[in-house]
């Protein structure tokens, strides 16, 4: 959910940037019709603490003619979870080691490449059946689709051939819940100390 907190900075006038703060205005979007508005520190806090919305993943996966990728999330107190779905179109391409990007905005609280996220996956073979999938953390912002498959169910490289050979109907089905870090641009009372967060500033949600 797009963010946008309106503020300014009054320099050493403490009592004009405490008013600031306390009147700092911040916009969300929450559809295409409605906008929320809430005014002071406490409200945008909260607002901070929850978001919702649906965003097309950034994929290597060429899902082809007609086909679908998209995913809805909810953030609350730090915590996003998100539900997906890629659907293969006509002249579909699956490369090895897919992947998917978290909604803008959100990066892993604590990233470790190949760390597992709680999810659920399952790769569907349109008419056949079905398979499980895992997904780790790729990078600070994307997860890597694995395959849950062999005698002891280890993880394997998805490709254009496993679990099964990709083709026109064939789904990706997938839930994660994981920890993340947002990033806002407001004036934040810390402390008794004024400071300024610019956009791209990490905030951990706690």
């Amino acid at each position: 959910m797009p963010l946008n907190v309106e503020a300014q900075d009054f320099g050493r006038n403490r009592h004009r940037r405490r008013e600031a703060i306390r009147s700092a205005q911040a916009t969300a979007e929450l559809s295409d019709d409605v906008t929320l508005v809430v005014t002071g520190l406490e409200d945008l806090i909260d607002l901070l603490n929850y978001a919702t919305g649906s965003y097309t993943p950034t994929t290597n996966i060429t899902v082809g003619t007609g086909g679908v990728n998209t995913a809805h999330y909810t953030h609350i107190g730090g915590m996003l979870t998100v539900e997906g779905t890629i659907t293969l179109g006509t002249s579909p391409t699956m490369p090895s080691n897919p992947t998917i990007t978290l909604p803008p905005g959100f990066s892993f609280a604590n990233f470790d490449q190949f760390r597992p996220v709680a999810h659920g996956v399952l790769y569907n073979d349109s008419g056949v059946g079905g398979f499980p999938g895992v997904l780790w953390q790729n990078s600070a912002t994307s997860l890597l689709f694995t395959y849950a498959g062999g005698t002891n169910t280890t993880a394997a490289a998805v490709t254009s051939t496993v679990p099964m050979t990709w083709v026109v109907g064939d789904e990706i089905l997938y839930t994660f819940c994981t920890r993340v870090v947002t990033e806002a641009s407001f004036l934040l009372l810390e402390g008794g100390d004024d400071i300024l967060l610019e956009t791209g500033d990490k905030i951990e949600l706690e």
